[in-house]
């Protein structure tokens, strides 16, 4: 009995051990570690969660960090850090991009939000991910909002040379409850639905926004 419970203690010791060391490995991954010397004074990395759907507690979370290329043969880490202004009064949210030259990385785009955050649809933080367009780029999509109520404002930031990163939705689309990226595994349609639930009425139709080849962007069909 004596060295059942000596080896159970022993098994949960190595168990303990083997967590703090995943958590020490894991906070001082390179990724981690590269974006931390990048980070703007006040403030930290955003974590993109998923969300119980009966308890609306958190389920799963990771950092908001993305691996992309955003152009031939690049090497991009996309990253969203947050921080709270004027003692907690004003939020403000920042996408920014790292890109690789040559042994060192250098910031190539940042974008910053007044008191937004990154949308969240199906009990899931959707508001920042990487997806591969038409034309075999990566492009970092972007759906913020002001408030659950209010719904969330699309963009997709994608690489053209001499320009940098632009955004290739149009303006003004925007107030969707749901979005969805359709075209397998390259998207080539995105629809933004304005139904917040199921008894609203006069819900506006959907826009669907499909790729154009011709101007690398997407346009409004509907």
């Amino acid at each position: 009995m004596m060295l059942r419970l000596l080896d159970r203690l022993l098994i949960a010791t190595i168990a303990i051990v083997l967590g703090s060391l995943s958590i020490a490995i894991l906070a001082q991954t390179p990724d981690i570690a590269i974006i931390k010397s990048f980070l703007t004074p006040g403030t930290h990395l955003i974590d993109l969660n998923e969300y119980d759907s009966k308890t609306g507690k958190i389920s799963a979370s990771r950092p908001a960090v993305l691996h992309l290329q955003l152009s031939a043969g690049s090497r991009d880490i996309a990253y969203a850090e947050t921080a709270d202004l004027s003692g907690g009064h004003q939020h403000v949210l920042t996408i920014n991009v790292l890109r690789l030259d040559g042994t060192s990385y250098r910031k190539i785009f940042a974008r910053t939000y007044f008191d937004r955050v990154l949308f969240v649809q199906d009990c899931k933080t959707i508001g920042f991910q990487s997806i591969e367009l038409p034309n075999g780029s990566a492009g970092l999509l972007i759906i913020t909002s002001a408030g659950a109520a209010l719904g969330g404002d699309i963009e997709l930031f994608s690489w053209k040379e001499g320009e940098g990163l632009i955004n290739v939705v149009p303006p003004k689309v925007g107030g969707g409850y749901e979005f969805q990226p359709l075209g397998g595994s390259s998207i080539s349609t995105i629809k933004v639905s304005y139904r917040r639930s199921s008894i609203q009425t006069n819900v506006p139709p959907a826009t669907i926004l499909t790729w154009n080849n011709a101007s690398s962007s997407f346009v409004v069909s509907q």
